[in-house]
């Protein structure tokens, strides 16, 4: 493997590393030198979330669309990359990827701004809204039920959530984010007497 495609590969060159399509099994390298960028799964993609990437491999755009599970791309790669579920196990987000969405400091809500084109966006309930003082609202994400679909990127106006492979155990992937405020903290100064 040449030094540029292993920085390509590893987020070397312009982020993070692609994100394959779903039921990929393989470690990222070994993806890459198996596929033979045949474009079949791309294709066979009914939501158009497949692209072709770097030296044509398939890759995930979620720009304007979003995965349904459908399984399409699994069973049309004759080269066994990725695994299509057995005929008695439908296709299903429960083992096609470990990516989960999660908010940054740019949520709308988190400053006090309504939106929440997210939640409305969400079919599987993974996204809710706590109250915090001040009138703004924490987004939390339920990783339970956060299938990494992708549906609600496209729909934040202000590209506040992301999308990865969370290597945490599945107890620790809710993933918060609290408002953000224009007091920030000071270091304490001391107090100055009151004249009388």
């Amino acid at each position: 493997m040449d030094v540029d495609r292993r920085a390509f590969l590893s987020g070397g060159q312009g982020g993070n590393a692609p994100i394959r399509p779903p039921y990929a099994k393989l470690e990222e390298m070994a993806f890459f030198d198996a596929c033979t960028a045949c474009g079949d799964c791309i294709e066979a993609c009914p939501e158009d979330l497949l692209v072709a990437g770097y030296q044509g491999r398939p890759e995930v755009d979620f720009t304007n669309s979003f995965c349904t599970f459908c399984g399409a791309c699994a069973h049309s790669c004759s080269h066994g990359l990725l695994v299509a579920p057995t005929q008695d196990d439908a296709p299903s987000q429960s083992h096609a990827w470990p990516l989960k969405v999660h908010v940054t400091s740019q949520c709308l809500e988190a400053r006090a701004v309504a939106c929440r084109a997210c939640e409305s966006s969400c079919g599987y309930g993974a996204m809710r809204f706590r109250p915090q003082l001040g009138g703004s609202t924490a987004l939390i994400i339920d990783a339970d039920h956060c299938t990494g679909c992708g549906e609600c990127l496209s729909t934040c106006p202000v590209q506040a959530l992301t999308i990865q492979a969370d290597p945490k155990p599945k107890d620790q992937l809710a993933s918060t984010i609290t408002p953000s405020t224009s007091n920030t903290s000071q270091p304490d100064q001391p107090q100055k007497e009151c004249p009388l």
